[in-house]
């Protein structure tokens, strides 16, 4: 999927896309080129967003934040730890499906 930021452009994709997060009137959109976080900013919602993405496994863990279920490696407490060592918050509302959904994620990828 590419996207037209303020940056360049960027081509999102299930390996490069890890999370994205609502700044007021943009969005922040991580990923990961050359091993290392590069951030590209977006004028739109993150609901927009959520509702243009083709990438797979994108989660919905707060109103403010979408994540890469590749990326995820622990949930904790209303909290979600990264590979990149990020750390994300998880709303009270959305943490049961949130843990669900890693959960059959990881019975998923096990299999």
């Amino acid at each position: 999927m590419k996207l037209i930021c303020r940056e360049g452009d960027v081509n999102l994709t299930k390996d490069n896309f890890v999370y994205a997060e609502s700044e007021l009137h943009y969005v922040g959109i991580w990923v990961l080129e050359n091993d290392a976080l590069q951030k590209y900013s977006l004028r739109i919602t993150l609901d927009g967003l959520e509702k243009q993405i083709t990438v797979s496994d994108i989660w919905r863990i707060h109103k403010s934040y979408l994540v890469n279920a590749t990326y995820v490696k622990a949930i904790r407490r209303y909290g979600v730890n990264l590979t990149t060592g990020n750390i994300l918050s998880v709303s009270q509302a959305k943490y049961n499906v949130v843990q669900q959904k890693y959960t059959e994620y990881n019975h998923k990828i096990c299999k």
